[in-house]
């Protein structure tokens, strides 16, 4: 806007005066940006538009549009009044409570219910609410100063408490309570520690610091603290080159750094270093247009003419500036992180179309940006361009990306006005000069063309996705399929494989395989984006893919020979799992270390057991064991012996018996049916006359017992000496 520019539009309408809470209950239109839905607009008693709400006293020349910190309320500034509106949490619908004024009803023409004693409210250019929500501050360009106004939380009453004025052209009664650098105030802003009130000046060419009482709101003016252009003549006691026609101020949520843009002769965005507690500014650092002004001492950015307006991310990351001459939205990243607190790096921006061409084809409708805003989720950003370059005044909304990059998402354009450059338009937004957002859904701008406040529901809750099928928690399958679904509002999902970025999923339809993994832990998580572009939080399926086999062993058991006909195997695996175990060439069943196999018959026989992981992987090449159940003892053979009968001499006779068996074997032997005994071959000893009977018995090396012994039997006789010859 041009220095000293202001509308000063007054209305005299002899019309019934609206004293009751008008509530808005307006049906609603189709999308114009995906997410951002037209809800109509409220406008003054016998207004210029065609809101569905006629009967809100306090919207003439309506200029500024604040929001409380919770979302309970809206307060809009007209040229001569503030008026205030209760907030629906759930829907953003408004109810008129009232307005205050700075004249009397008779020159108003109408009477504001909490008042008109609000001294310093003429010609608004900002307005703002303190972080608790009690305190609301008015940038007065026609009464040269700022205006404090307490809110009642509870009831919504407004009253006046008091104002500060310009020291040297004072423009209200403001009780002497006077600074400098504030001669034409053009915007105003509150620091989150609750401590200090800044507002810009151009007239001084300056921006301002008041001591603020965190608890009651109230200010203090100290004479000088202020900061001035070079070419001012104010009492400031600090100067730089670029502040030529300041136009807006914010702070920092760290409460580290203070923002001016600089229009016109400076064209200039300003980071002032802010000392917390005292609130004191010290300027750090500054960027001013390189084709405006160059050479102007600011490092050279691109787009940067006429900044009128600039907004922080809530995360104190991002700061984003409007240019009216450019038609641009410029952002800049910030350095949050000690010891470069608060430094601005130049990054991309978004351009009109129509208006320019700085951006490498990023465009939005953006002709002539009046106002900024940053959802307090900080996934999009809304401009109010009033036009400028045509009849078309549009609220645009901006998708915000991680690192704060702008997307075009669409735009609502006013509807009577034309051309229809937007997808949709709106009551109320002709000549649109401020905006505000309330709660996380509701956006709201105000027309002094119009005296309108319009409304805007935004889409804000992401849907949700679900994950429906998916691998085991262990897997052999290493390109594992996952499906999924969202709720109705679900536009596309994105997938992600072991936290790589998150890209298109696979299908078909709604579902994602994954490229080939190696073994070891994963995870997928896939996300929902509905129309509006919200995106909803990743879920996520952790699994493992094991898809290497396990090897198996046998530990104990048989092997070779043996006279059990019921063996037992033990046997491990690499890997926890289960068993199977066949024998014989026999199908393979499951069994568990140790198996104890069923009777066996005598021969050669063949153990087979193979190991399954988790993942069930088998073993592709089982654990053998090869055995022979041999359970029949030897059979023993006496090769040799005494005859059947034997005649001795002696009393007693010698004997010999001689066998032998399979290889390994021992004996026992037995005679005339004493205990059996351990022998070797030959077997010997001396009997007397009689019969008698030699059994022997093999033991093989497995233990077998021969069943039937081998005897031999024989008879003993003494021979009869003969008698001598006499």
């Amino acid at each position: 806007m041009e220095r000293g520019e202001r509308v000063a539009r007054m209305a005299s309408a002899a019309g019934l005066v609206v004293s009751v809470a008008v509530l808005l209950a307006l049906p609603g239109s189709a999308l114009a940006s995906p997410e951002l839905q037209p809800q109509g607009c409220i406008e003054q008693t016998d207004g210029l538009d065609d809101c569905a709400v006629d009967g809100a006293d306090g919207l003439l020349d309506v200029r500024a549009v604040a929001a409380t910190p919770d979302g309970e309320y809206v307060l809009a500034a007209g040229q001569l009044t503030v008026s205030v509106f209760s907030r629906d949490g759930i829907t953003g619908d408004l109810t008129y409570e009232g307005c205050v004024a700075s004249v009397p009803e008779l020159t108003l023409g109408f009477t504001c219910t909490m008042g008109h004693d609000a001294v310093g409210i003429n010609g608004p250019e900002d307005i703002t609410v303190s972080p608790d929500g009690e305190s609301v501050y008015v940038a007065s360009f026609g009464n040269n100063g700022v205006a404090h106004l307490e809110l009642d939380p509870g009831t919504g009453q407004l009253d006046f408490v008091e104002c500060v004025t310009d020291t040297d052209t004072p423009g209200a009664d403001c009780g002497g309570n006077e600074a400098d650098g504030l001669d034409g105030t053009s915007s105003v802003a509150v620091s989150p520690d609750g401590e200090s009130v800044y507002a810009t000046s151009q007239e001084d060419l300056a921006i301002s610091r008041l001591v603020r009482d965190p608890d009651t709101g109230d200010l203090t003016a100290t004479p000088e603290d202020c900061i001035q252009d070079d070419s001012s003549v104010d009492n400031c006691d600090g100067t730089h080159s670029s502040l030529d026609l300041p136009t807006d101020v914010v702070v920092s949520p760290d409460d580290e750094s203070v923002y001016v843009t600089s229009a016109f002769g400076s064209d200039a965005v300003l980071n002032f270093d802010r000392t917390p507690g005292s609130g004191e500014l010290a300027i750090a650092e500054c960027f001013d247009d390189a084709a405006g002004n160059p050479g102007g001492g600011c490092a050279d950015v691109g787009s940067l003419q006429d900044p009128e307006t600039l907004a922080i991310s809530p995360d104190g990351e991002s700061l984003y500036v409007g240019s009216r001459t450019d038609n641009v939205v410029r952002h800049f990243s910030r350095a949050t992180a000690d010891p470069d607190t608060g430094e601005l790096t130049p990054e991309g921006c978004v351009d009109d179309p129509e208006g320019g061409s700085w951006c490498d084809g990023n465009n939005a409708r953006l002709l002539n940006p009046r106002d900024i805003a940053v959802t307090p989720d900080g996934k999009n950003v809304y401009v109010a361009a009033a036009s400028g370059l045509g009849p078309t005044a549009s609220l645009t909304s901006l998708s915000r990306d991680a690192g704060g990059e702008l997307t075009d998402k669409g735009c609502v354009n006013d509807e009577d006005t034309g051309p229809t450059l937007c997808d949709k338009d709106s009551p109320g937004l002709e000549d649109v000069m401020g905006l505000a957002i309330a709660g996380n859904n509701s956006i709201y701008t105000v027309s002094p063309a119009e005296d309108a406040l319009a409304m805007f529901t935004r889409d804000a809750v992401a849907p949700d996705a679900t994950i429906l099928t998916g691998p085991d928690v262990v897997t052999n399958d290493n390109t594992p399929t996952f499906t999924f679904e969202g709720d109705d509002t679900t536009d596309e999902f994105r997938c992600s494989v072991d936290s790589e970025p998150f890209d298109e999923c696979s299908g078909p339809g709604d579902s994602h395989t994954a490229a080939a993994l190696v073994d070891g832990d994963h995870t997928f998580e896939v996300r929902a984006t509905d129309v509006a572009g919200n995106t909803g939080d990743a879920v996520s399926q952790s699994f493992t893919v094991d898809a290497t086999a396990p090897q198996t062993t046998i530990t104990s058991g048989p092997s070779g020979p043996t006279a059990d006909s019921t063996p037992s195997f033990g046997f491990s695996s690499t890997e926890s799992g289960s068993f199977q175990c066949s024998v014989d060439s026999g199908a393979f069943t499951s069994c568990s270390s140790p198996r104890t196999l069923s009777s066996l018959g005598d021969g050669n026989h063949t153990f087979r057991v193979r190991a399954r992981d988790t993942a069930t992987n088998p073993d592709a090449s089982p654990a053998t064991r090869s055995f022979r159940v041999d359970t029949t003892g030897p059979e023993t053979e006496i090769t040799s012996g005494p005859k059947p009968k034997v005649k001795s001499k002696k009393k007693k006779a010698k004997f010999s018996v001689a066998f032998s068996s399979e290889a390994g074997a021992s004996f026992e032997c037995s005679l005339d049916g004493d205990g059996f005994a351990p022998c070797t071959s030959p077997f010997a000893g001396k009997v007397k006359k009689g019969a008698h009977t030699v059994q022997v018995r093999g033991t093989d090396s497995l233990g077998n017992v021969e069943s039937s012994p081998a005897e031999h039997p024989w008879k003993v006789k003494l021979k009869k000496k003969k008698k001598k010859k006499k």
